[in-house]
């Protein structure tokens, strides 16, 4: 989502500007993932 196709340049800006709410997302999602024990191969998120 940072990368143009066109100039093949990585936008620093907007990667600086979505990272925390893409992290914060990804976040949500493991704990959820955590909370339901729900497993997922290959994703190195631990489930009791």
């Amino acid at each position: 989502y940072c990368y143009d196709h066109k100039t093949k340049a990585v936008d620093k800006e907007k990667c600086i500007a979505t990272f925390d709410k893409c992290h914060t997302k990804e976040k949500v999602l493991i704990a959820w993932i955590k909370a339901n024990k729900i497993k997922i191969l290959n994703s190195g998120i631990k489930v009791a």
